[in-house]
C-alpha cells in the first residue's frame, strides 16, 4: 500500500510539473525569437555586458541572439562598417548600443526598412547618438561643435536618430564620477517595463541631458544628481506603424551587474517584442 501511494504521488507531481511547466522554459510555448544586438562602441564594454546578458536571455527565456560587433577603436577606419548587418532582415527586435558611427549607405538602409516595417527597437546608452559621427557635445550642454572627422565616401549619417526614433534630445552629460539617483516616475507605476524594478536606486552611469522630449514619449524613471534637474533615464516611443521603442542612458558596466538595471533590460525586451513580461 506504502509503495501505491507513493506511485500515485510521483505521477502526480509529474502532472503537475507537466502542466505548470518549468520557469527556465517559458519559451516552449512560443516560436523561438531572434534578438540582434548592434555593438559599435569603445567606452562602456558593451562587447563584454551584453553578450553575458544575451547569455541569461537565451538560458532563462529561450532567445537566440546575435552579436554584430563593430570595431572598440575609435581610430579604425573599419569602425564605420557592421559585420553581417543583414541579420536585421530577419531580427525579432534589434537593440542598438552604438556610438557615433557612419553607415555604408546600404547598412543604415537596412536599419532604416527594419524600422520602417514596424518592428520594436531598444537604445542603450550612447545610442542616443548612435549615427552622428563628427559631432562633438560638450559636458554639460552646449551647442554641437564639429569633431572634424573626415568621414569616407559613401558613408551615412543618422543625426537626427535621438529625435526621430527615441523621442529624445542628447546634447550632452554631466561630470562623470557623479552618482545616479533613480527614481520611478509615479504616474507610470503601472507600466509593464516596471514590473519588480524598485522604485528608487543609484546608477553609476552620468547622467545624460536629453530633454526635451517628444510629445509621443513616456517617461518611465527619471535620474538625478545634485543642483541639477531631473531627466528621464527609461523611457519609450513609437516609431512608424506603431512600433514599440524603448531607450535608456543607463548602460555603464556596472548597471549590468545590478538586478534593477537587468530586470528593466528583459522587461523592456519582452514589452518591445509585445510578449507578456515575466512576473517573477
Amino acid at each position: 500500500m506504502r509503495i501505491e501511494r507513493s506511485l500515485i504521488a510521483l505521477v502526480l507531481c509529474t502532472l503537475m510539473v507537466a502542466a505548470l511547466g518549468s520557469p527556465g522554459h517559458a519559451a516552449e510555448n512560443r516560436p523561438q525569437q531572434t534578438l540582434v544586438f548592434i555593438l559599435a562602441e569603445h567606452e562602456y564594454r558593451a562587447w563584454r555586458t551584453i553578450p553575458e546578458f544575451g547569455q541569461m536571455l537565451e538560458d532563462k527565456y529561450g532567445f537566440q541572439c546575435e552579436y554584430l560587433t563593430s570595431s572598440t577603436d575609435d581610430k579604425d577606419p573599419n569602425r564605420f562598417f557592421i559585420p553581417r548587418m543583414e541579420k536585421v532582415k530577419k531580427a525579432g527586435l534589434v537593440v542598438v548600443f552604438a556610438r557615433r558611427r557612419a553607415l555604408p549607405r546600404e547598412q543604415m538602409q537596412i536599419l532604416k526598412d527594419y524600422l520602417d516595417s514596424g518592428k520594436p527597437l531598444i537604445g542603450i546608452r550612447t545610442a542616443s547618438h548612435a549615427f552622428d559621427a563628427n559631432l562633438v557635445v560638450p559636458k554639460e550642454g552646449g551647442a554641437p561643435v564639429a569633431a572634424n572627422v573626415r568621414l569616407p565616401e559613401g558613408l551615412e549619417q543618422w543625426k537626427t536618430f535621438d529625435k526621430d526614433v527615441f523621442g529624445c534630445n542628447y546634447h550632452g552629460h554631466y561630470e562623470p564620477g557623479i552618482i545616479t539617483v533613480v527614481t520611478v516616475n509615479p504616474d507610470k507605476k503601472a507600466h509593464p517595463i516596471l514590473t519588480g524594478v524598485p522604485e528608487t536606486f543609484d546608477s553609476p552611469s552620468w547622467l545624460y541631458e536629453i530633454a526635451p522630449l517628444e510629445p509621443t514619449t513616456e517617461a518611465l524613471m527619471m535620474g538625478k544628481i545634485p543642483g541639477k534637474n531631473a531627466e528621464a533615464v527609461v523611457l519609450t516611443n513609437t516609431y512608424k506603424r506603431g512600433s514599440r521603442i524603448v531607450y535608456t542612458s543607463l548602460g555603464h558596466w556596472e548597471d549590468f551587474e545590478t538586478t534593477a538595471f537587468q530586470r528593466i533590460l528583459i522587461n523592456s525586451v519582452f514589452w518591445t517584442m509585445k510578449l507578456d513580461v515575466p512576473k517573477g
